[in-house]
C-alpha cells in the first residue's frame, strides 16, 4: 500500500501545485517551473505501475479504509467542494478495488452492504461501521 500511497501523493502535489498556481488566475513561468517539476515526479508511477498495481490487488476493505482516511487528511486544494468531490470519487475507487478482490471470499450481501453504506453515507469517510 506504500507504492500506492507514493503515487498517489505525487498525483496530489501536482494538483496542489496547479492549484496554488491558479490562485491569482495567471501562471507566470517559475509556476510553470514548479508545475514541470512536479510532474516529473510522475516518471516513478509509470516505472513502478506493476508495483503500484500489486498493492492495488492486495488491499482487502481494512487498507482501504486506512487509504482513504489518508487520502482525506492529505489531498487538500482551496476549493472545498471540489476537494470533497474528488476524496469521494477517490473512495469509491479505493473501495471498489478492495471490494473486487475480497468478492472471493466475502458474501455478496455484505459487499452490498457495504457499498450501500458508502453510498448513503459519503461523508463518513468510510470509517463508521454498523
Amino acid at each position: 500500500m506504500e507504492n500506492l500511497k507514493r503515487a498517489l501523493s505525487k498525483i496530489f502535489t501536482t494538483a496542489m501545485v496547479v492549484d496554488k498556481s491558479l490562485e491569482d488566475q495567471n501562471v507566470n513561468i517559475l509556476e510553470w517551473v514548479k508545475i514541470g517539476g512536479s510532474v516529473a515526479g510522475w516518471l516513478w508511477i509509470f516505472s513502478n505501475f506493476k508495483v503500484i498495481i500489486l498493492g492495488i490487488k492486495n488491499m482487502d476493505e481494512q487498507k482501504a479504509i486506512e487509504l482513504q482516511e489518508w487520502v482525506v487528511k492529505t489531498f487538500d486544494i482551496r476549493n472545498d467542494e471540489a476537494e470533497k468531490v474528488i476524496e469521494q470519487a477517490i473512495g469509491i475507487l479505493i473501495m471498489f478495488a478492495a471490494m473486487m478482490n475480497e468478492s472471493r471470499n466475502v458474501p455478496s450481501n455484505l459487499i452490498a452492504s457495504s457499498v450501500s453504506d458508502y453510498f448513503t453515507n459519503p461523508d463518513s469517510t468510510l470509517t463508521s461501521k454498523k
